[in-house]
């Protein structure tokens, strides 16, 4: 080990002890959402910047449900599928995932594809 245990129990050397992260936003306190968000992108002829500002509202949406304690969910209708035209899916910590969604949204989108974000369990 490259640090030694201290009598404040604080770690000197290489290794500090990290604080804690907050807790889940599950945990919070503060009332349920009292309305259900739902925000559905379909536009596929949209402009590049509209497009990206629709995605960019998306993921804002996300950020928002998953703060007040709910998982985002996210539906992709994909009507180019044939076996699996409706895939969806719960995200925790979203803002994690952005610069990927943000790319891959898009791609979907400009496809033909329909997404919608609305909070689950």
């Amino acid at each position: 080990m490259h640090g030694n245990l201290d009598q404040t129990g604080e770690y000197s050397g290489i290794f500090r002890r990290v604080p804690a992260s907050p807790p889940h936003p599950r945990h919070h306190t503060q009332s349920p959402m009292t309305h259900s968000p739902k925000l559905t992108i379909s536009d596929s002829e949209a402009d590049q910047k509209t497009l990206l500002g629709q995605i960019d509202e998306a993921c804002d949406l996300m950020d928002e449900i998953y703060m007040d304690g709910y998982y985002p969910k996210m539906k992709v209708t994909r009507s180019w599928s044939e076996h699996n035209p409706v895939i969806e899916g719960e995200f925790a910590k979203p803002a994690v995932y952005r610069w990927y969604l943000k790319r891959e949204l898009a791609k979907l989108v400009r496809a033909g594809a329909e997404v919608t974000i609305s909070p689950s369990r």
